[in-house]
């Protein structure tokens, strides 16, 4: 409302100066009546348009830089600031689907957070969410360039690796590891340890987001592995386990 009211203060502005100069014109003995109506028909609204162009111009650019703020707010976790779940299965899924016909493959990883419900009811809340960030900032250090990275629960994150080997794979999972070992945290002055466990899978062939988050949260915790199934499943699951402790 405040930048319409700016508009409009604006136009009135404008036309009271087009009238108070047009006016005064009319007492300029050395102008002839083609100098007034030169001055008049383009010197007067080029004086007047430019402003009230250039003040458009901010406005329609801090109405984009709003929508974009609102559409990232709307899209992304709000701690981690990566994908919100809803959000990151959309982009999986897009992405997924426009993977290189020679190179279908890739691999889709689980970053289950341990612990953190021992961190939560020792040291409160914003402690646990202190050691999610943490880890968000490990798994950030560690993923490459073309990965997509999504928060998809309160203790987990998702990996979608594009294109990537076992070996790529599991590299990423275990620098994951590492890095999280080396992190420090240390809440009300006492150190804890923040420990992760890694799984996930390595497919030959397009899969969706629900088939590829499946299949790698039953290798997430083996003892409640049943018959898994091996659809699309090139080589065996990766799995790096916690805790991870100084």
């Amino acid at each position: 409302m405040q930048n319409v009211w700016l508009v409009v203060t604006g136009v009135f502005a404008s036309l009271l100066l087009s009238i108070f100069v047009n006016a005064l014109l009319l007492y300029v003995p050395a102008l002839t009546s083609f100098g007034r109506s030169i001055v008049s028909a383009v010197i007067l609204p080029v004086c007047i348009s430019l402003p009230l162009l250039t003040a458009y111009a901010g406005l329609r650019k801090r109405l984009s830089d709003r929508q974009r703020e609102l559409d990232r707010a709307a899209s992304h976790d709000r701690l981690t600031d990566f994908y919100a779940p809803g959000a990151f299965s959309q982009v999986v899924d897009r992405r997924a689907a426009i993977l290189p016909s020679d190179n279908p493959s890739g691999a889709f990883l689980i970053v289950h957070a341990d612990g953190l419900h021992i961190i939560n009811k020792r040291h409160g809340l914003e402690a646990g969410d202190d050691a999610l960030t943490l880890i968000a900032v490990a798994i950030r250090s560690s993923v490459r360039a073309t990965d997509i990275v999504g928060r998809i629960g309160a203790t987990m994150f998702g990996l979608f690796l594009p294109g990537a080997g076992e070996a790529e794979a599991t590299e990423v999972a275990e620098r994951i590891s590492a890095n999280v070992r080396d992190v420090y945290f240390g809440p009300a002055g006492s150190a804890d340890a923040i420990s992760v466990r890694v799984a996930g899978v390595v497919f030959a062939d397009q899969l969706g987001f629900t088939d590829m988050f499946r299949q790698a949260e039953e290798r997430l915790f083996p003892d409640e592995e049943v018959g898994l199934p091996a659809m699309n499943i090139a080589r065996i699951a990766l799995r790096v386990d916690g805790p991870m402790r100084h």
